[in-house]
């Protein structure tokens, strides 16, 4: 019989992107490759091997080559680097012959198997079924409990929040009013000193011309818009993030300069929100767009539209969790008419490229984009880089504003406390009046001046002259003031503080626990919206393992849908919005709203549409079964809709 390679020698590994190569003994002996960090480390055992029998050998320039786990095996993948050339085809030569060699062995000891050996392994396999069978009747018993125990606690909790809703609804009608006339109060101071700010520079540019009072939506507006008389409150928190500890790293790893978009992730590192919601909450400072619709000068308008655009940085301060990518199809809608005197409409318009398209009106103003964007995974860093255009229009003046987000960048991916930063230049621009304000968001280094979080900017006329300053940080306000007065600040926005044990909550801000709960303003929404998202839904009460189940199987669902359009030529069409020449630039088309949600939820004729259920689970083994009936009773965790009602 001929004799076992054997080879052995020192070669460079790959073992991290913080030591990256490093010297380390290899031996090769019969079909097995392992290594050591020095030959008298062999007798303790050695830190890592791999059976050549399948196994791939690769080459790779630099006299690298790499040897990965074959067929369905999984395991450590060997990238190696050798001293020079003749190094390395040494080492494939050697490698190339064992493997063939361990293949040879194994198609001689196939040919020679008795019908004893046989018995033995059909024996064998027969034990090892019949105790997996056991395993899994125990898991099973397991997991309908589980399940069971999960529908009585949301059982228990829909009826606790009914006898809270129901005692706290005399109380809320009673300090309704009273409110609503505190927060007009307060309005009214904070508005002051910007009409302060203001009139002095009226005074300066428009022949001493005072400015208008800028007032966003009166207090009254707040009172007799409750459901049927009774006030909604929405809640004040979610239940606590599992502290589940996961390899980020062990994931990433893999997907250094690939769209992290096109990668399936498990719910470990997102947060119980899809991106339409997460979307929306742009408008969370919508007031400075009212504020901007009443402003007397063009350069002031600019000033609230360019503070709006810093604002929606801001709820993602201290979020690094991923949205879930929303379904084709997915809508969102957010109807804050009854207090903050707008609407919005999202939906997911395109999966590949991803992209959705985002639509919201008040009686000032019109605002919509085409939300697109490219991630790339850098090892150390991910970056996601904005791609679609932002639209606002205000009604009166008919002011048309344009602008692009700047680049996002998450830190640490590999070690250290997660954390990130908006940086780039931001160009608004009102295609009206021809003014223009540009942003600068400003990198982070421990090497420069530019403090964390900071941006600055300049708002200039159509000739070219600066008429305001701005500065602040993204994640908390922005000052405004004039070139000639640069001592004269004043905070045209600020954030509105955390809500208490934020950090718990994945970061979220008060609006985004809202926009995860279907109150009575969103009763009869499309079935297609992200609140009936079921697999978010179970990440938000903690259930993960079963969200990661839910969440392939919605991800199946969609493949199933894009295979039968496919099959019957079919195109899939947007059911709200379509593809229009832009308005400023008409040699390019984007999705814009075509109409008809709001007059479809009215009279309860969205199937007229032609809207798919995108949450439709086609379990295709019995083992999902238990997944689909959690997804369905996921669908409505955060109804309350009726119980307000009651």
């Amino acid at each position: 019989m001929t004799e076992a390679v054997h080879k052995e020698g020192y070669l460079l590994k790959w073992t991290n992107y913080m030591k990256g190569f490093q010297r380390r003994y290899f031996v090769l002996d019969g079909r097995s490759l392992a290594y050591y960090r020095s030959p008298s480390e062999m007798a303790q055992g050695c830190r890592g091997s791999l059976n050549l029998l399948d196994a791939k050998i690769e080459t790779a320039p630099g006299n690298n080559l790499v040897i990965q786990p074959g067929g369905k095996r999984t395991g450590q993948v060997f990238h190696l680097r050798a001293n020079s050339d003749r190094e390395r085809q040494d080492w494939i030569n050697a490698l190339q012959l064992a493997k063939q060699m361990a293949s040879n062995l194994r198609q001689a000891n196939r040919k020679s198997g008795s019908t004893r050996d046989l018995r033995r392994a059909v024996s064998s396999l027969l034990d090892e079924v019949s105790q997996r069978e056991t395993r899994w009747a125990k898991a099973l018993t397991s997991s309908e409990k589980r399940r069971n125990d999960l529908e009585a606690a949301l059982e228990s909790l829909a009826r606790d929040h009914r006898r809270l809703e129901r005692s706290a609804e005399i109380a809320a009608e009673k300090g309704l009013v009273v409110d609503a006339a505190e927060l007009e109060e307060e309005t009214e101071r904070n508005e002051e000193e910007e009409d302060e700010f203001f009139d002095a520079q009226s005074d300066l540019s428009t022949s001493g011309k005072s400015s208008r009072r800028l007032s966003g939506p009166p207090a009254s507006a707040l009172v007799g818009h409750a459901h049927r008389g009774k006030p909604f409150e929405f809640r004040r928190a979610i239940p606590f993030k599992p502290n589940k500890r996961v390899s980020l790293w062990g994931i990433m790893k893999n997907c250094i300069g690939k769209d992290l978009s096109k990668i399936p992730m498990p719910v470990n590192f997102n947060e119980p929100i899809s991106f339409t919601q997460r979307l929306s909450e742009d408008l969370e400072y919508a007031h400075l767009l009212d504020k901007a619709a009443k402003a007397t000068s063009s350069q002031q308008r600019m000033v609230y539209v360019a503070a709006f655009t810093v604002s929606s940085f801001s709820s993602g301060a201290d979020r690094t969790g991923k949205p879930f990518n929303p379904l084709l199809g997915e809508t969102f809608e957010l109807d804050r008419r009854h207090t903050k005197g707008w609407r919005a409409l999202l939906e997911q318009v395109s999966h590949h490229p991803p992209i959705a398209a985002f639509h919201s009106e008040s009686d000032d103003w019109i605002f919509w984009q085409e939300f697109s964007m490219d991630s790339k995974f850098r090892g150390k860093y991910l970056e996601v880089i904005p791609t679609g255009v932002s639209h606002l229009i205000l009604k009166k003046t008919n002011d048309h504003f344009t602008w692009t987000k700047v680049k996002t960048t998450i830190h640490n991916i590999i070690i250290g406390k997660l954390w990130l930063e908006n940086n780039g230049t931001m160009d608004i621009v009102n295609h009206t009046t021809k003014d223009v304000c540009t942003l600068e968001y400003m990198r982070y280094s421990l090497f420069s001046s530019n403090e964390l979080h900071s941006v600055r900017g300049e708002v200039k006329d159509k000739s070219g002259a600066v008429s305001f300053c701005l500065e602040g940080k993204w994640h908390s306000s922005l000052s405004v003031y004039s070139p000639e007065t640069p001592k004269d600040k004043h905070v045209i926005w600020e954030r509105t503080p955390p809500i208490p044990d934020f950090e718990q909550m994945y970061g979220f801000t008060q609006m985004a626990i809202e926009s995860n709960e279907i109150s009575p303003y969103e009763r009869g929404c499309a079935m297609t919206d992200s609140r009936f998202r079921p697999d978010k839904n179970l990440m938000e009460v903690g259930e993960w393992d079963m969200a990661n189940r839910v969440k392939h199987l919605l991800e199946e669902g969609q493949r199933f849908r894009r295979r039968e359009y496919e099959r019957t030529k079919t195109k899939w069409t947007p059911a709200w919005f379509e593809l229009q020449p832009d308005p400023v630039d008409p040699n390019k088309k984007r999705f814009q709203y075509k109409g008809g949600y709001w007059e479809a939820k009215e009279k309860s004729r969205f199937g007229d549409h032609g809207i798919v259920d995108v949450y439709d689970i086609r379990p295709v083994e019995q083992k999902d079964m238990d997944a689909a009936r959690a997804a369905k009773g996921a669908m409505v965790i955060n109804d309350h809709s009726e119980l307000a009602d009651e």
